[in-house]
């Protein structure tokens, strides 16, 4: 009976609801476009967090799958060595099987252009231990191990988007010049434990040498593998650890001793706990989640503002009501039923700017070199997110003035047309109302200000290079089956030919350039008359580098020289910039002086042959630090290296003939990057794009020295006044 009584009352309720909002169409339409975008943009929010932190790893039998990490004493958690991952498949007692995965990229060589793809590089049990079912076709099986043609899987995308556009057949892939065979298609909704990275191909470890992979990658000393294990049935994770750690020691002495880990112990964490990275940015992610969440809160704040003034136009309506019989319940059922309609409205709305707002997040992600994907496709906990947003959406705005215009329901108003505790009480509740709109209004506006100045400065930060005139151009001739030898063979060449190119003034070679991503390099440099102690010791940041390589970025050379030819493979040349030259000499001109790297046994000493003009590293936002630069030497050819040309015009234009060089020069080796020095500053200015707080950076680091000309840099800075004289 009561079920039958309240069916027509809500239906009696939502009709007359619907007669408001159409009767006044612009008041509802203001109302519902505030509600869809405090929902919208939470629903994004959310769904980024969901994909990031809450969404499991859905793989058959995951209650039993767990990481396995190798904890170092430079860390707690870390990758698990090939060797390690070996000896635990052959010895673990207390897990069914284990997987290892490492990226690499690869040179993909299709009619007569050799392009980059990144690959997994995996163990031939990966999809099966992962209980992964391929797209099309079939995985690796332990005969592809040894095969003569190496098997190779790719990605649904890759396979559609790329190999299917192409005027051959797809059934085989020349990567590092070795000819694949592919027998599989991996479903482009496959995310690997290791993360985000989104391959384009899967390799077998067990190829390396027929791939000629880095050498690296079989070194005990060298962790390189993400690794994954399935427990066996009813073994716990730290049993599992301590059985894990046995065979790790076990392992550390396959390497030399010079490459020995030291107090190497397994960690093994279920996936149900989430990876240990991602519960490190947990805590951010959900204070990013809050302060996203006080947009809806300021939506809700506007609608209630709206609802209030819009109820103190119905006053009389209300006393009607109540004096027909209405009881306060009743009239604040109606109103949360308004309330609730509009709010199903706006969160109807909320799905186009939740596509939108998606769309939108894309353009503000991570520009990184590595291909990433992040999953944002609602799933129920997306669902029951915007449903409790659209309730609550609804009946906060909804509830608050209902509740200040139902305070007094005795009728007595009902001449005047004045209910709800008379105009005192709506005039302290849209009073408070304002108040906390102004106030959150204010704390957005002082955002946005802050953001737009911290973006303006970083635009007009003068870097102390030329950003449009100089191209970059990152080669890997390592990962791709060049030894060091022919690496160093063909990148000299490389740059020797660059140089000589029309339209290219000069060029130079170096280990890193400014707005690189990875980890610096650092030495420790002190004069030996002025030894640091303790606190005051720091290490600097170092860069290798060869001839040419600052007049190729126009980076002034403001005393003394750059590295020539004949220091190549040296170790005892240092040049310094001028934040490093003032920290250690203060006034004095540093050229010829000795200074000492390290402070043990195997300190070695080296003569400042250079100072050079202070630019920005990292990021824009960053004040000049110090920084010393030595020369290249034969183990760098081992690594990526960083080609810098100084072009007559816009640098872009020449990336097409760097590109065809290098394809001359060293054959199967692709571009990891090739872009102006500008696109690079992409990475750093993509905090500034999405939050605030940076200060105005430091525009000119003074010299104490007057600046010296340089035939290795003509165009010297020197003149601007940057420096002083002496």
């Amino acid at each position: 009976m009561l079920v039958s009584r309240a069916v027509p009352s809500f239906a009696l309720d939502f009709t007359h609801a619907v007669r408001l909002l159409v009767r006044r169409p612009g008041f509802s339409l203001l109302a519902i476009a505030t509600l869809a975008i405090g929902i919208g943009v939470n629903v994004v929010a959310f769904s980024a967090v969901n994909a990031l932190l809450l969404r499991p790893l859905d793989y058959p039998g995951a209650d039993r799958l767990a990481w396995f990490f190798e904890s170092r004493t430079s860390g707690t958690y870390g990758s698990v060595s090939l060797p390690v991952v070996e000896a635990a498949a052959a010895r673990g007692r207390a897990i069914d099987g284990i997987a290892a995965e490492t990226r690499l990229p690869l040179a993909w060589t299709h009619e007569r252009v050799t392009d980059q793809v990144w690959a997994q590089v995996v163990t031939a049990n990966y999809f099966d231990l992962l209980g992964t079912a391929p797209h099309a076709g079939r995985f690796f099986v332990d005969a592809d191990r040894s095969a003569t043609t190496p098997a190779v899987v790719v990605s649904e995308r890759f396979w559609t988007t790329t190999l299917l556009q192409q005027a051959f057949s797809p059934r085989t892939l020349t990567l590092n010049e070795v000819e694949h065979a592919v027998i599989g298609v991996v479903d482009d909704g496959f995310k690997g434990p290791g993360g985000l990275f989104a391959p384009d191909v899967w390799v077998l470890v067990d190829q390396r040498h027929a791939l000629r992979l880095p050498a690296e990658l079989e070194h005990a000393a060298s962790p390189a593998f993400t690794a994954v294990v399935r427990l066996r049935e009813g073994v716990e994770a730290g049993a599992a650890a301590a059985d894990l750690t046995l065979v790790a020691e076990a392992a550390a002495p396959l390497e030399p001793d010079d490459r020995r880990p030291d107090g190497v112990r397994a960690r093994v964490v279920p996936f149900g706990d989430g990876h240990p990275e991602t519960r490190e940015i947990a805590r951010i992610a959900w204070v990013a989640m809050a302060t996203v969440g006080l947009v809806l809160l300021l939506a809700c704040f506007n609608v209630a503002s709206l609802l209030m003034a819009r109820a103190v136009e119905r006053q009389r309506e209300i006393a009607i009501r109540a004096a027909i019989g209405a009881s306060r319940l009743q009239i604040l059922k109606q109103l949360a039923v308004e309330g609730l309609v509009f709010a199903s409205l706006s969160g109807a709305a909320a799905l186009a700017v939740a596509y939108w707002s998606e769309q939108l997040l894309s353009t503000f992600s991570l520009p990184a070199p590595i291909p990433q994907r992040l999953d944002l496709s609602p799933d129920w906990r997306t669902a029951v997110f915007t449903m409790a947003l659209v309730v609550a959406g609804g009946l906060v705005p909804a509830l608050w003035p209902a509740w200040q215009a139902t305070r007094r329901l005795d009728g007595r108003d009902l001449g005047s047309g004045v209910v709800g505790g008379g105009p005192a009480g709506h005039t302290r509740a849209r009073r408070g109302l304002v108040m906390m709109q102004v106030a959150g209004s204010t704390a957005f506006l002082g955002a946005a200000l802050l953001f737009a100045h911290s973006f303006t400065a970083a635009r007009q930060h003068d870097p102390g290079m030329d950003l449009d005139r100089t191209l970059v151009v990152e080669v890997s001739p390592h990962a791709h089956g060049y030894d060091r030898a022919r690496a160093q063979q063909a990148v000299d060449a490389f740059v020797d030919r660059l140089s000589q190119a029309p339209g290219i003034e000069t060029a130079g070679l170096g280990d890193r350039v400014p707005f690189y991503v990875g980890f610096p390099q650092t030495l420790a440099l002190e004069r030996p008359e002025q030894p640091c102690h303790d606190a005051a010791c720091g290490r600097i940041q170092s860069y290798a580098a060869g001839p040419r390589y600052f007049a190729a970025q126009d980076i002034a050379v403001v005393a003394g020289r750059e590295f020539e030819q004949a220091d190549a493979g040296r170790t005892d040349l240092v040049i310094l910039n001028r934040a490093l030259a003032a920290r250690l000499f203060g006034a004095e001109n540093p050229v010829g002086a000795w200074v000492r790297e390290g402070r043990d046994d195997a300190a070695r000493m080296r003569q400042v042959v250079g100072v050079v003009a202070d630019v920005t590293q990292r990021s824009p936002t960053e004040p000049p630090t110090a920084a010393a630069y030595v020369p290249l030497t034969d183990d760098d050819y081992a690594s990526t290296l960083t080609i810098v040309a100084r072009t007559a015009s816009d640098a872009g234009r020449a990336a097409p003939l760097a590109r065809e060089i290098l394809g001359a020069v060293a054959p199967g080796v692709p571009p990891g990057a090739i872009h102006p020095m500008r696109e690079r500053l992409r990475v750093p200015m993509w905090p500034l794009r999405t939050a605030t707080g940076s200060s105005s950076p430091a525009r000119c680091s003074r010299s104490p020295w007057r600046c010296v000309a340089s035939s290795a840099s003509p165009t010297s800075r020197c003149a601007s006044g940057c420096a002083s004289s002496a």
